[in-house]
């Protein structure tokens, strides 16, 4: 019932319609490409620079990471080389707020949607942060928070798997 009660609270917290209380940052972000049936060896576009979690989440899945350098002085995927990674076998960008500093998620969006992508936003380090008047956790199809004891909020261990999308919220709840 505690687990139920802060699903609801982050959700009107960030203002998402399902949040999904997970063991870890680590599982929500397999359990965002768990629920999608990607065919084997898709690939995902990730930063070069993030935690482990971001690309095992799509290798766990028996998809292919492609990396993309980060911009230095955001430390967050450059943008700008985003469309150059993508090929006929990209299916997904799993950006990264490094550092609770927002990706530029305007641009990724746009990107997604020209190339009919798959977005799973790491947000683990961003939680209660804004990008352009919209809290992280809701800007992506599947947004990921961590409340480990190194992150801004933590519970001692956990994560969160958070999306807008009805159909993806009750793949979750059977996977």
């Amino acid at each position: 019932p505690k687990c139920r009660e802060f699903e609801k609270m982050l959700a009107d917290y960030i203002g998402a319609k399902h949040v999904f209380f997970t063991t870890s940052c680590t599982a929500a972000l397999d359990l965002a490409f768990m629920v999608k049936d990607f065919p084997e060896g898709s690939e995902v576009i990730v930063p070069n620079f993030t935690y482990t979690s971001t690309a095992l989440a799509p290798i766990l899945n028996k998809l292919n990471v492609v990396l993309v350098d980060v911009d230095p002085m955001s430390g967050n995927i450059d943008t700008g080389r985003i469309e150059e990674a993508i090929t006929p076998k990209t299916v997904a960008i799993c950006p990264v707020d490094y550092a609770g500093n927002p990706v530029d998620m305007h641009e990724i969006t746009r990107i997604s949607r020209k190339h009919n992508l798959y977005i799973v936003h790491d947000t683990a380090q961003s939680i209660g942060t804004f990008y352009k008047g919209r809290k992280t956790g809701t800007l992506a199809d599947v947004s990921c928070f961590s409340f480990h004891g190194t992150k801004n909020i933590t519970t001692g261990e956990g994560g969160a798997l958070v999306t807008d999308n009805d159909e993806i919220a009750e793949k979750v709840k059977i996977a």
